[in-house]
């Protein structure tokens, strides 16, 4: 295992929680327009880790949706650019959990969105907020850390 720890490296983390959703609404990823939420069971999360160093900045959100659309990922850069949270596209990577049982409404293609239906503008507005705010969460806890990695053969 290699550590990093000559550099200075700052990490902050962030979870806030993406429910609730206006109810009833329709789950994603079932294709089915019976297939719907009228209550929160079990909450859904953003979670984001920020690293930095020196001029260097990344961060990682993580949704607890069933995907990523262009369209998500074009409003939450844009957002985060204006906002100052990053400079460009390469500070921020974007993923899912793939959870069917998160919010539908929010793929710009009617093709998945036939149940729902449609895009969902404040499932999707609720779900940049969410974003934006545990990106500047993460910024905000960043403290000193020790980046450590290893290298192995899969």
């Amino acid at each position: 295992m290699l550590s990093l720890e000559k550099a200075t490296w700052k990490a902050g983390w962030s979870k806030q929680k993406l429910t609730p959703f206006r109810m009833p609404l329709v789950m994603m990823g079932w294709g089915d327009e019976h297939n719907i939420a009228h209550s929160e069971f079990t909450p859904l999360h953003a979670r984001a880790v920020h690293l930095s160093h020196a001029q260097s900045k990344f961060y990682y959100l993580y949704l607890e949706i069933c995907y990523i659309t262009h369209y998500l990922h074009q409003a939450i850069t844009r957002r985060a650019k204006e906002q100052g949270l990053i400079n460009d596209e390469s500070e921020l990577h974007i993923s899912a959990s793939h959870t069917h049982s998160g919010p539908g409404g929010i793929n710009e293609h009617l093709y998945y969105e036939v149940p729902t239906p449609g895009l969902q503008a404040d499932v999707v507005e609720r779900i940049i907020q969410v974003s934006l705010n545990t990106l500047k969460e993460a910024r905000e806890n960043l403290e000193p850390a020790r980046i450590y990695y290893a290298e192995r053969d899969f």
